[in-house]
């Protein structure tokens, strides 16, 4: 099609719509954390995890998914419960995964049954510096 005073059917881009948050079923059902569910955070798990963001990740998902839950709150604890079973998972994963032994400290190295090829270079390179014989 041909532009005709710079302009062609279609080549507009489509207005941005706004967001429609009222026609959720979380929304229309009135789902809103109380002082009742935080304390109940705090008890059951301590400040390891920000209700502020676990709250809103879980608003954005079922505002998202538009599916709608026969009792809010308890989809909220599940999810909270979820949570701070992944943040417990993450930790335990990387928990030691950086961290380099030093000398004289509580920790201790893995058990390794061969050296990598880095440490016998650098073993036989201190060997010939000092004048011994290479391990």
């Amino acid at each position: 099609m041909a532009d005709v005073g710079g302009e062609s059917a279609g080549s507009e881009a489509p207005e941005p719509r706004p967001e429609h948050h009222a026609d959720a079923p979380i929304d229309i059902d009135g789902f809103h954390v109380t002082d009742a569910m935080r304390r109940w955070v705090v008890q059951t798990f301590g400040p390891v995890i920000d209700v502020d963001f676990s709250t809103t990740q879980f608003v954005s998902h079922y505002r998202s998914t538009g599916t709608r839950r026969q009792n809010w709150p308890e989809a909220w604890r599940k999810w909270i419960r979820d949570d701070v079973k992944r943040a417990a998972q993450r930790a335990q994963h990387t928990q030691g995964t950086f961290l380099v032994p030093l000398e004289g400290g509580a920790q201790t190295p893995p058990p390794t049954t061969r050296r990598s090829t880095t440490d016998e270079r650098v073993a036989g390179w201190l060997a010939l510096a000092s004048g011994e014989e290479s391990p």
